[in-house]
């Protein structure tokens, strides 16, 4: 299973948020997601992604920071979604 990129997630090289993306049904895109579904994970990461960022330059008091640690947070995330598929 391939990650999906920052820029394709909707940030750019700097971190600001182009636009905010919203699941039509929250409840089926998790269910896929734990059930192993890559897009979902694609849907979820696309539609909380400013939030995780703006979370991460709070508790870290710097952007730079937060932007290493958004670029963390997805890998990661991939590879707990293709242990648990």
């Amino acid at each position: 299973m391939g990650v999906v990129g920052i820029e394709a997630g909707g940030l750019t090289n700097n971190m600001i948020p182009r636009k905010q993306h919203t699941i039509d049904n929250l409840d089926e895109t998790v269910q896929k997601f734990r059930q192993g579904s890559a897009e979902a994970f694609s849907m979820l990461y696309k539609a909380y992604q400013q939030r995780v960022y703006r979370y991460c330059v709070k508790m870290m008091g710097s952007e730079a920071q937060a932007k290493d640690a958004v670029k963390t947070f997805l890998p990661g995330c991939s590879q707990l979604l293709a242990i648990h598929a």
